[in-house]
């Protein structure tokens, strides 16, 4: 993986090789991430290997703070300030947008313990956290 960097240290591409002896390194997918003036990811992209849109992610914000655990690689940066309210995935191949709804639950501490997604497809996730 590749991470690239804008001026204000924000992640602005994030490349994933796919690596084989006979080949080395060949581009598998990219990732393209834009910001908002306040420093929240604004849109996420993935790109496939010959520039193709998989698909969108547009975000919107809730007026909480705070940060939730981020799933993946664990030197990822944290992409936003604020905590999302709603993420709308557009599928161009299908010319198809889902829109997720983010709800929290917070403990005494300020803490995320519940986060609630719900999509426009019906479809729900969700995450508990627990704090030691």
């Amino acid at each position: 993986m590749k991470f690239v960097y804008n001026s204000s240290n924000q992640l602005v591409e994030e490349k994933e090789y796919d690596y084989t002896l006979s080949n080395g390194a060949v581009l598998f997918r990219r990732e393209a991430y834009t910001y908002n003036a306040e420093g929240n990811l604004l849109t996420h992209s993935e790109l496939g290997s010959g520039g193709t849109i998989n698909f969108t992610d547009t975000y919107t914000y809730s007026n909480f703070t705070g940060n939730i655990f981020a799933y993946g690689a664990p030197y990822a940066p944290l992409l936003y300030k604020k905590l999302p309210a709603t993420i709308s995935t557009y599928y161009p191949g299908y010319n198809q947008t889902v829109v997720s709804n983010f709800t929290y639950v917070f403990d005494n501490y300020n803490r995320v313990i519940k986060q609630t997604q719900i999509n426009s497809a019906n479809n729900s996730l969700i995450k508990e956290f627990e704090y030691y």
